[in-house]
């Protein structure tokens, strides 16, 4: 059986690769000169490559464990030997079905992709210019979305709560993908001598896209590239990028991006700059506390000085927490990271355990501690919860990192 891969922009889909037992493959990696000799003979303009050149595709291949016969490596002239797409599908694929046997999922797993034109609040690009945004889903995290969903809804059910899949929804949050957005820029060139462009420039954009999610979604993964786009491409393209102007005095950068990429643009680095500085105040406030004796029984803690006392000394104030504040506590949190594992490494921050879920917490009235302190609010417009106290969120997500941190790990779960 061969590598079947169906990657178009009207479909949007990607169909699980499914290397077969390469027998002949097999016999070239165990011969570097017959490999060699391949190489020059079979793939895409191998002839136009010196000696030097195939030496290095075929030394990258092997290291990496990428077929360049069907396109999972290749080389290109000035840039070297990179990864093509088939290459970052097959090892996603690979990965995924690794993390699948690991969690004893016995159903086939697979990876696919919803492909749709970006918006310029997704991205900067200018008018001419091509960007796609890929939303990439898989079937194991579907799947242990799905039975988590179900499995809260019906405890709610049970506890007589209206509307149990959406109020599931609104605690666990939607279905987990990973998006990507590719430009490919009006100035850049993939013909030369007059020719025609051999390769469709929407294709060219979704595979940056489906790139980039690709990554996201499997931060183990990593194959050696240079740096800046480069595609499947038989030569160098070029890129002319408009001259960038010099900032002008009471000019900001922000500034400079609006007039570039348009209002859109400005607003979205405005916004991030803000958070940007958020989060370097609140590490400043952290940093600068230096370790203090163990507090008197009657005195109240600061949250700058540690959250997981502050918020203990506020449980000490407060009563169990209701369903509702549960819920819109844990819809809330979500928001601070990107996986519900997060809010329950938080937890297992304050619990100074391991907890996976909300009955392992030791003192459920500190569910009630930050509900209090965060004042969860819910935006009708953006159908998710969010808290004007910026500082206890900017104290709690770096407090989650440092934890983190301490465990020499990236993640619990």
């Amino acid at each position: 059986m061969t590598t079947q891969v169906v990657n178009t922009v009207e479909k949007g889909i990607v169909i699980s690769p499914k290397q077969s037992a390469l027998t002949e493959w097999d016999v070239l990696k165990g011969d570097k000169s017959l490999f060699n000799k391949r190489l020059s003979l079979m793939i895409t303009n191998g002839n136009r490559l010196s000696e030097q050149e195939v030496g290095a595709l075929g030394a990258y291949a092997l290291t990496n464990d990428l077929n360049p016969f069907n396109g999972e490596c290749y080389y290109l002239p000035t840039v070297g030997p990179v990864p093509g797409i088939a290459g970052w599908r097959r090892k996603a694929h690979e990965q995924l079905e690794y993390e699948a046997k690991e969690a004893k999922h016995r159903e086939p797993v697979a990876i696919w992709t919803d492909v749709r034109e970006a918006t310029h609040a997704e991205a900067m690009f200018q008018d001419g210019d091509i960007a796609i945004h890929v939303t990439l889903h898989d079937s194991l995290s579907k799947s242990t979305w799905i039975m988590q969903m179900v499995k809260l809804a019906n405890e709610l059910k049970d506890l007589g709560v209206a509307n149990a899949w959406e109020e599931a929804q609104s605690v666990i949050g939607p279905e987990p993908t990973w998006t990507g957005v590719g430009v490919v820029v009006k100035t850049e060139t993939f013909a030369r001598d007059g020719k025609p462009e051999k390769f469709d420039r929407i294709e060219r954009a979704t595979k940056r896209a489906e790139k980039l999610a690709l990554r996201k979604r499997f931060q183990r993964l990593h194959l050696p590239e240079p740096e800046g786009n480069y595609d499947d491409a038989e030569f160098q393209f070029s890129i002319e990028r408009p001259q960038t102007p010099q900032l002008n005095s009471g000019q900001s950068v922000e500034n400079i991006i609006g007039d570039l990429y348009g209002p859109e643009a400005e607003a979205a680095a405005i916004a991030q700059r803000k958070e940007r500085e958020i989060q370097r105040q609140a590490k400043e406030i952290v940093d600068a506390q230096q370790p203090k004796p163990e507090q008197e029984a009657n005195e109240k803690p600061t949250p700058e000085a540690d959250v997981r006392a502050y918020v203990k000394w506020l449980a000490e104030q407060c009563t169990l927490p209701t369903s509702e504040q549960s819920m819109k506590l844990a819809a809330l949190l979500d928001t601070f990271w990107a996986s519900r594992g997060s809010r329950y490494e938080f937890m297992s921050y304050l619990a100074e355990k391991p907890v996976k879920t909300s009955n392992e917490i030791p003192d459920l009235r500190v569910i009630t501690a930050l509900y209090e302190w965060l004042q969860p609010k819910y935006n009708d417009v953006a159908k998710h919860y969010y808290t004007e106290n910026e500082q206890a969120k900017a104290l709690i997500t770096h407090a989650h990192a440092e934890y983190l941190k301490a465990l020499g790990q990236e993640t619990l779960f």
